[in-house]
């Protein structure tokens, strides 16, 4: 969708990303000491602007989530920015309540699930994507773009492997997504990074914070979950 907003500069922000105490703290931590106003007045910024935050339930478990208010604040000065906001399907009655109620004017939009003619187009895109699409149990899973998203992540030989259900598909989305089977040749570091996977979830769910002190994990595994966070994975 943004791709054919060339009219508009796309400023594209992590929700996890906005996870500071202020604006200016968030733009700071990625980089950028210019003030707000002065850097979208550029001239190297197009007349309209876009503010894209991708995963804003990430910021709705964290101590900052006012922050986004400062957004808003900035917003209602200027006539040339508009406001994206992407979130999981989970925490939008949160964010509705706690944000977006006294912004009558904002305008929701739930991405559908895939229909017949796109998940043909995917499946001419990956070939092994065809076979499961011919399981109904297993196309009602993929019709959710985050479940292939995640699996045209795999090696298409992997799926010859028979693939009958939905517990099917999320062994083989744990071992190879999760666990990295396809990288990670050491069984053991599979194992473990699993378990740290699971870890990280549980505390974040547990304590409703976007992040969390794990004791005893070595650095190697975590540095492989957080590059993989930053194509795509999530806890």
């Amino acid at each position: 969708m943004l791709s054919e907003l060339s009219d508009f500069e796309i400023i594209a922000i992590k929700g996890e990303d906005i996870d500071k105490e202020n604006i200016s703290k968030v733009f700071a931590s990625l980089g950028i000491t210019t003030n707000i106003d002065e850097l979208l007045d550029s001239k190297g910024f197009k007349q309209e602007k876009i503010l894209f935050f991708d995963g804003v339930e990430k910021l709705l478990e964290t101590s900052n989530a006012e922050t986004i208010i400062d957004f808003f604040t900035l917003i209602a000065t200027r006539v040339d920015l508009k406001l994206i906001i992407t979130c999981r399907s989970y925490a939008v009655e949160q964010l509705k309540v706690r944000f977006l109620q006294q912004f009558p004017e904002y305008f929701p939009f739930e991405v559908p699930l895939l229909d017949d003619k796109e998940l043909q187009e995917l499946s001419i895109l990956y070939a092994h994507l065809e076979t499961l699409l011919q399981n109904s149990s297993l196309k009602r899973i993929l019709q959710i773009p985050f479940n292939i998203d995640k699996a045209v992540l795999v090696q298409k030989e992997v799926f010859e492997t028979q693939i009958n259900s939905e517990v099917d598909f999320k062994r083989l989305m744990w071992t190879y997504v999760i666990e990295n089977k396809e990288k990670e040749t050491d069984p053991e570091k599979r194992r473990r990074r699993g378990e740290i996977f699971s870890e990280i979830a549980k505390e974040r769910a547990k304590q409703m914070v976007g992040y969390v002190r794990i004791k005893n994990v070595d650095t190697a595994t975590i540095n492989s979950l957080l590059n993989d966070a930053n194509q795509g994975l999530e806890s």
